[in-house]
């Protein structure tokens, strides 16, 4: 709907290619939502909201299954 605003939308499986024997190389799925908005010629601002859903390696490797969340923000000026 504005033409100063993008949104991304990207989804990445890991796989790990070698590994322990016993241990699955399921490492997850990360799922990133990005942000990308420059109300001026000077100034833009990106914020990322992300989510790696945790795969059996982690579950075998740790005892644990919780999902890992994180943001973030960056603005930048042009000189």
């Amino acid at each position: 709907p504005l033409s100063n605003l993008n949104l991304n939308l990207d989804v990445h499986r890991f796989l790990s290619t070698k590994g322990s024997s016993g241990f699955s190389k399921d490492l997850g799925v990360e799922v990133n939502l990005v942000a990308s908005y420059k109300p001026m010629k000077e100034i833009s601002f990106l914020v990322g909201l992300n989510r790696f859903f945790t795969g059996r390696f982690f579950e075998q490797a740790s005892g644990s299954k919780k999902n890992i969340d994180y943001v973030y923000i960056q603005g930048q000026i042009e000189f």
